[in-house]
């Protein structure tokens, strides 16, 4: 994944729109598609979920953590999801909990249900980025 990034706004505590993140690192991972770009993934966790997201989800799900690093190494994020055989469940990308951005790592500022300032203009473009080609 690329090292430049993206501005994101991000509070004094490191943590940023966790709408942002997603969009920021689906447009990054389709960059890096687009151009051929090496990367690292590494399979960190793969466990089964969490007994009330396991009854949400059904039978056969998987929990999966997951860590891309440059190609020289460099922590670039660190996703979850849940997966089912071949399909990744629920919006049918990874969740950025951790994200490189501008040389620093930024975490989720909230959760789903959530609102922050930033939500309206960041959420619209997380759901353009699902449909980037690459």
């Amino acid at each position: 994944m690329s090292a430049s990034t993206p501005s994101v706004p991000l509070s004094e505590d490191g943590l940023a729109c966790p709408y942002s993140m997603r969009a920021i690192f689906n447009e990054g991972f389709a960059r890096c598609r687009q151009k051929r770009a090496r990367y690292q993934q590494e399979r960190l966790k793969i466990t089964q979920p969490e007994p009330a997201a396991a009854a949400r989800l059904g039978a056969g799900v998987l929990s999966i953590t997951t860590r891309y690093r440059s190609d020289n190494g460099t922590l670039m994020a660190e996703t979850h999801h849940y997966r089912r055989g071949n399909r990744i469940l629920a919006s049918g990308f990874e969740d950025p909990k951790l994200l490189r951005v501008n040389r620093e790592y930024v975490e989720p500022s909230h959760g789903d249900g959530e609102w922050c300032a930033d939500c309206a203009e960041w959420r619209p473009r997380a759901e353009a980025s699902k449909h980037l080609p690459g």
